[in-house]
């Protein structure tokens, strides 16, 4: 389950805000985080959460709201919670080239 999505902006002279998403097997999903126009700084969802599976896919939309200013997206990221494991077991969970990737030992 990925949550607690985060972005940084550095600089934001746009005249419109931004939304940025997480999306899964290319559409957007419920965790996103907006930017209003003239804020820098760190937003975050706390609210939200998407369930993964492996084989799914994950890739960042940021959608500019408006047309003219300039604005600077350091990073972006989220928690992912791990699987329970069975006994004696422990999932290995990688991202690889956008790929989610969950694998028992």
């Amino acid at each position: 389950t990925a949550k607690n999505l985060f972005s940084y902006t550095s600089v934001n002279g746009a005249t419109a805000g931004a939304n940025i998403y997480l999306r899964k097997n290319g559409a957007n999903s419920a965790l996103t985080v907006s930017v209003a126009a003239g804020t820098t700084g760190k937003v975050e969802d706390t609210i939200n959460t998407v369930d993964f599976v492996a084989g799914d896919t994950y890739n960042w939309f940021v959608d500019y709201l408006g047309t003219g200013g300039n604005y600077t997206f350091l990073t972006a990221g989220f928690e992912m919670a791990q699987p329970a494991a069975a006994a004696g077991f422990g999932p290995l969970l990688s991202h690889q080239r956008n790929r989610l990737v969950v694998e028992a030992d």
